[in-house]
């Protein structure tokens, strides 16, 4: 993360997609990376935006403390 502020980044975007949603499975971080990442980044005053597909993955990051959806969820969100 380092190299990235020194670059001159400000938000920090992570990716938590198992390709459940396209029917294409795929590796993904963990919730406990993901957690750590957020810390990091907000201990440096960046933003954490997260990549998403599906309902579940966007509650299990905003869990974990992510700021932004990048995207939105190819099903509805429930409304509790």
């Amino acid at each position: 993360m380092a190299d990235r502020l020194a670059e001159g980044a400000t938000p920090l975007k992570v990716l938590y997609d198992h390709g459940s949603a396209s029917l294409v499975p795929m590796p993904t971080v963990s919730l406990a990376t993901i957690r750590a990442l957020v810390v990091a980044a907000h201990a440096a005053g960046m933003l954490v935006f997260a990549h998403v597909t599906t309902a579940a993955a966007a509650i299990d990051v905003v869990n974990q403390g992510v700021d932004i959806l990048a995207h939105v969820p190819f099903e509805p969100l429930s409304p509790t």
